[in-house]
């Protein structure tokens, strides 16, 4: 995305969190060709999208730190998939 690519990607993991729901990129099911080849399809007939697409995700790369993007892994384990939190170490009793 730095470098202005606009992703199109599958809705495994994180992505669509990356993307911020479709605010720098497509995401589109898992399993669905035809929604995939719809996202390209459409991109490429509008470029003021794309753009926008690119600019969006630009100013997204500059915010990220590895740090942000740890938490943000964190988040989506504990809210979205139910992992428990690791305690933190001065509450393992020793």
């Amino acid at each position: 995305m730095e470098g202005g690519a606009v992703p199109v990607v599958s809705d495994v993991g994180i992505n669509s969190e990356i993307l911020g729901h479709g605010e720098r990129g497509r995401v589109f099911p898992f399993d669905d060709h035809t929604k995939l080849a719809q996202h390209l399809a459409d991109l490429s007939r509008a470029p003021r999208q794309l753009a926008r697409l690119a600019r969006a995700g630009r100013e997204y790369t500059r915010t990220v730190t590895l740090d942000a993007f740890a938490d943000l892994q964190r988040r989506i384990l504990v809210n979205f998939l139910g992992v428990p939190e690791p305690r933190r170490q001065e509450e393992i009793p020793t």
